[in-house]
């Protein structure tokens, strides 16, 4: 969301993120790059914020700086720090970079319209951590197409070595697609396969071309996990790995992270929604 211009000398409050008042006495918590970071009780809900002059973030110099990988990189990282120091205390629910308010009370009336959400994700969360589950088509492995290409043309088995070689390079795109296709078929019952071990699954969208080599990325899931649970999650991947091994499906599990693919899309009240 664009910024409103702003006067040099304004101040707004800038969010971090929000955890349960009850967790943190209100008043200074941590700092950013030196700037006091304080926690602010507002009903049953802590907000983590800091004053920041609006000009910032907001207007044409600060939209210059905040395509500047310098210069936004380590605030983000120290924006990250503050949410990660909170989760280390209590169950926390992560504002994104750079969400900005006017002032307290619009930050109040934002809180209050989405208190219902807040609460849920907090109480939901408690005690819990994420773990990413990535599927992968493996698409490097000879023997896996070397069967794929047998089950599909059952007549490849009276050819000769030579010509059944050159005619599955020929099959090659089309034993890949087909390949990916089971694959995801596969990695599709994941999370019934895991079901009775998590709390929550949510599936994310794949990244294509950030895969390692000879993989085809066909799945990626959130998974909310409780931390007893962890080890039990970790024997069943590997089951459901060694399972779909053969059928040229990878899996990977990395883990634990903090929820924050959990965290629910906030509805902004109108007149009152954060700068950006």
């Amino acid at each position: 969301m664009t910024a409103p211009e702003s006067d040099d000398s304004e101040d707004g409050i800038y969010l971090y993120g929000l955890v349960d008042a009850g967790a943190l006495p209100e008043g200074p918590f941590c700092s950013d790059g030196g700037a006091p970071v304080h926690a602010l009780r507002l009903g049953d809900l802590a907000a983590l914020i800091r004053e920041v002059p609006l000009a910032e973030f907001c207007g044409p110099e600060a939209e210059e700086r905040l395509r500047d990988l310098a210069w936004v990189g380590p605030k983000a990282c120290g924006h990250e720090a503050v949410i990660g120091r909170a989760m280390g205390v209590a169950p926390a629910f992560p504002v994104g970079f750079a969400t900005l308010f006017r002032s307290r009370a619009g930050l109040a009336a934002y809180l209050e319209r989405n208190h219902a959400a807040i609460r849920d994700f907090l109480d939901r969360t408690a005690g819990k951590h994420e773990y990413a589950l990535k599927g992968f088509a493996v698409t490097d492995d000879a023997s896996v197409f070397e069967a794929l290409a047998m089950e599909l043309h059952p007549d490849l088995a009276g050819v000769p070595p030579g010509t059944r070689y050159l005619l599955r390079r020929r099959m090659q795109p089309a034993l890949e697609a087909a390949l990916c296709a089971r694959a995801a078929e596969r990695a599709a019952e994941l999370p019934h396969s895991l079901a009775p071990l998590i709390h929550a699954c949510r599936a994310l969208a794949t990244r294509p071309g950030l895969e390692p080599p000879g993989r085809v990325a066909v799945a990626s899931l959130a998974l909310l996990v409780e931390p007893m649970a962890a080890p039990a999650v970790r024997e069943q991947v590997e089951r459901l790995a060694a399972d779909g091994a053969a059928h040229g499906l990878a899996l990977t599990l990395s883990g634990p992270w903090p929820p924050f693919s959990f965290v629910p899309r906030l509805a902004a009240p109108e007149g009152l929604e954060p700068m950006r």
